[in-house]
């Protein structure tokens, strides 16, 4: 999705990270430098996701600049996970960078699944809670507005490659992934 957006010059700051398979159920994750959990975040700045981003600088055309980072990479998370319906979303698989980047890890429930602990209760599609929301200035904010376009538009562009998308999950048939629903085994 990164590489697409890119093409048409729209970088929603993914954060690409390398993971390496050891076994069926272990795995090794790159480290990602400069980065704390949204958990943290929160419980570090009285639940404000806003200030932490501005305690990154002190400088007002950096601090825009970070702020702009989390509201872009916001969008194209948002857009990611709802396409992968990606589940078990928690404070702790949502990380955030110095510089304002959003990214997610932990994508061990995929395509609609989430841990059995979890019940069965309603899971929004698109994966943003109200912390988020309040780091970009709340529901009725200019910058919201923007993360909002940026999600459609790039959801829009996005979904004309369904049909990749699709053959990339055909492909895995045979990988004995559970959530293929399609997978036969």
């Amino acid at each position: 999705m990164d590489h697409l957006l890119k093409e048409i010059n729209q970088d929603f700051r993914f954060t690409c990270y390398n993971a390496l398979a050891c076994s069926k159920n272990d795995g090794i994750m790159e480290f990602v430098e400069d980065s704390t959990t949204i958990q943290e975040v929160l419980s570090s700045n009285n639940k404000d996701v806003t200030a932490f981003l501005k305690s990154q600088s002190d400088d007002p055309a950096r601090q825009a600049e970070i702020m702009h980072n989390y509201l872009i990479s916001n969008a194209g998370y948002a857009v990611a996970t709802y396409f992968l319906a990606v589940g078990d979303r928690h404070l702790e698989n949502l990380l955030v960078k110095n510089n304002g980047d959003l990214f997610h890890l932990d994508f061990g429930f995929i395509l609609g699944s989430n841990p059995k602990s979890k019940g069965d209760f309603w899971v929004p599609p698109i994966r943003i809670n109200s912390h988020m929301v309040r780091g970009m200035g709340g529901q009725h904010s200019k910058e919201y507005e923007v993360f909002k376009q940026k999600t459609i538009d790039a959801f829009l562009y996005l979904r004309n490659y369904r049909q990749l998308f699709l053959n990339i999950l055909l492909m895995m048939v045979n990988a004995s992934i559970p959530d293929l629903p399609f997978a036969q085994y």
